[in-house]
């Protein structure tokens, strides 16, 4: 049998063609065109653009000057969008065609200072922006973005300092001020109000906070914002009623706002440059204001209305007033304890100034002999009071009683003074202001019944007022020499910083005051007038 033969060679059934590589060509696409910028309304550049340079703004705030700007120029952001988002807000299909598309390119950088402007916006702004800032700022938060480390000091609470009310005499203007401390800084704001208008805000400020100096009180800081050359006055207020004063002149001016054309509201953005730098204007800082009033205690009162346009200025008092009466009684003190409404020029302390009445003529001698006058004359602001009481001729001169009450208050007449009276203003202030000549008039013409009062300001700087009331009309005494029956407290001294340095700062001893000390140096000075 022949030998089987195994052939392992595959048989052709199972043979393959080898597989040949060979280099594919492949159909290279174009690249694809970056997308088109997005533009917004209200802006020439995209809006990328845009943010960024918000953002390299805001970053330039807090590493140059700290949070207390950031905080400023974060809500100068908000105040913005809010008045573009009231003109161009919505495109012609529905869509939000400002805020969103904002929120979202912030959100897109994922940076820890976006985060922090978000939280801000979501807590300062108005409107829409507030809500969707603060959901952008969540999601950017579960994304696991945190905030820097300096954001806790933003996060810390934020004290009422004080609160009050300044008027710079010789202008249509006051200002409601606020002053808050978190951390070591100080943030300070002024709403000036225009009082020939209705009461309505006219201008907000952000106050340096070194140049608070709270501790002074107020009356320096608005001589120089307002009017360098007017005396000024400053009033404590409590938190309430400061709250209800400042949202009556925002609802005021949110009135008129609400009447303006689109150019005009676009008009309200544009600031002014001031020293090389661009201030902030009204709309930019409205938001932080608004916020820190929801710092402060419900007043528990409706805002007046808005008085009617083309009435005069008493009748917007009295409409006013009226309504104050409705809500809190028939106790209510004048508008002008208020801080003026209406076109009345404000006086120390918020006194309206009336038209000037006639000043009555000069006594003669067919008049016969003057009465002597009891006055009170306190020194405004002090606690515990410091006050004295004078007898004197009624037909010295204006001049003269400037003179007492130097002796009686130990100053030292290094500035100018000016007594404020129903029939003019009269010192060594300013021509410009209508200040006259106090030797021209009597202390009579000025002050003739009991219970009247004037007012009697010295250094316009530190702002010591004096209020003097007439006591006592007292039959006439030939041959009188002024003299002091009671007093209380010695006073502050010259260049003191005002009285709220002084109370703050004033050792026990100052309590002391020499009545008889004080009739020697009386009798001294005017034993021969």
């Amino acid at each position: 049998m022949p030998e089987e033969t195994v052939n392992d060679a595959p048989s052709p059934s199972t043979l393959r063609p080898a597989r040949i590589t060979r280099p594919v060509r492949r159909k290279i696409s174009p690249p694809e065109p970056a997308p088109p910028p997005v533009h917004v309304p209200g802006f020439e550049e995209p809006l990328t653009e845009v943010v960024d340079n918000w953002i390299e703004r805001l970053t330039e705030a807090w590493r140059d000057f700290g949070l207390y700007d950031f905080e400023i120029e974060t809500a100068a952001v908000a105040g913005t969008l809010h008045v573009l988002d009231t003109v161009f807000g919505r495109a012609d299909d529905g869509e939000d065609a400002l805020v969103g598309p904002f929120v979202g390119e912030f959100e897109r950088r994922r940076t820890p200072e976006v985060l922090t402007v978000l939280e801000i916006l979501g807590r300062v702004a108005e409107g829409r922006l507030r809500g969707q800032a603060a959901d952008a700022a969540g999601r950017l938060r579960d994304a696991g973005v945190a905030v820097p480390d300096w954001f806790t000091e933003l996060e810390q609470p934020c004290r009422l300092v004080e609160c009050g009310e300044m008027q710079v005499l010789g202008t249509p203007d006051r200002m409601l001020l606020l002053s808050f401390q978190r951390a070591d800084e100080w943030q300070g704001f002024a709403v000036v109000v225009n009082d020939d208008e209705c009461g309505e805000a006219d201008a907000i400020l952000a106050l340096d906070p070194e140049g608070m100096e709270l501790a002074r009180g107020f009356a320096k800081v608005g001589k120089q914002l307002l009017a360098p050359r007017a005396r000024s006055s400053y009033t404590k207020l409590a938190p309430d009623e400061a709250r209800w004063r400042i949202e009556t002149a925002l609802a005021y001016r949110a009135d008129h706002d609400a009447e303006l054309s689109t150019d005009e509201r676009l008009a309200l953005l544009a600031g002014e440059e001031e020293d090389d730098q661009l201030r902030l204007t009204y709309p930019q800082l409205l938001p932080l204001v608004r916020a820190k009033l929801e710092l402060l205690p419900s007043p528990g009162k409706p805002l007046p209305p808005h008085p009617e346009p083309g009435r005069d200025s008493q009748s917007l008092n009295d409409q006013i007033q009226l309504f104050l009466q409705q809500m809190m009684g028939a106790d209510v003190p004048a508008i002008g304890d208020f801080g003026g409404f209406g076109g009345f020029s404000p006086g120390p302390r918020g006194r309206r100034v009336l038209p000037q009445s006639t000043l009555p003529k000069k006594r003669t001698k067919k008049d016969g002999p003057p009465p002597v006058y009891r006055l009170r004359i306190d020194l405004r602001g002090a606690k515990p009071p410091i006050w004295r009481r004078l007898e004197v001729r009624a037909d010295i001169s204006l001049r003269t009683m400037h003179e007492l009450i130097q002796t009686l208050f130990a100053w030292e007449d290094y500035h100018l003074h000016v007594f404020e009276t129903e029939y003019g203003s009269y010192g060594t202030g300013d021509e410009d202001l209508g200040h006259r000549d106090p030797a021209s008039v009597t202390l009579e013409q000025v002050l003739r019944d009991e219970g009247e009062k004037l007012e009697y300001m010295y250094d316009f700087g530190d702002g010591w007022e004096h209020l003097i009331k007439l006591e006592k009309v007292l039959p006439p005494e030939p041959g009188l020499v002024p003299r002091c029956t009671a007093g209380k407290r010695e006073a502050p001294p010259e260049d003191s910083g005002g009285i709220w340095s002084y109370e703050e700062n004033a050792p026990v001893l100052f309590d002391i005051f020499d009545k008889a000390e004080m009739n020697d140096l009386l009798r001294t000075r005017f034993g021969n007038g």
